[in-house]
């Protein structure tokens, strides 16, 4: 059973059904475990188990909007899904990336919902 983890103690996890995002390799229907930072022995706590039910891919920058003729434009973050997943603007959603993940973060990531 894969586990997601948190750092952040979000509002939206006292939800029974919420969003959140993550780098690709989550697959609709998997049984998961939710932990509140899972790496840290002193202060994991198991918050419960649950199930993906949806998987969508997204972008997060659209500063890099791309078109072309043989491609469908993606479907990027909206301002009320980053104020959803506990940020307050999809700029703020943007400037906690770069400070995690550093400039280059790749923005295709995908929109998970569990319950």
């Amino acid at each position: 059973m894969r586990i997601l983890s948190f750092t952040k103690m979000w509002p939206k996890l006292q939800q029974p059904v919420f969003s959140t995002f993550r780098y690709p390799f989550w697959e609709q229907g998997w049984e998961i475990q939710v932990f509140y930072k899972n790496r840290n022995p002193k202060e994991r706590q198991k918050l419960g188990e649950a199930k993906i039910i949806a998987v969508e891919s997204v972008e997060l920058n659209p500063k890099f909007k791309y078109w072309s003729l043989y491609q469908t434009p993606p479907r990027y973050i909206t301002e009320q899904e980053a104020i959803d997943d506990g940020f307050t603007s999809i700029d703020d959603m943007l400037k906690w990336m770069r400070k995690t993940y550093g400039l280059n973060f790749i923005s295709k990531m995908n929109k998970i919902t569990i319950e």
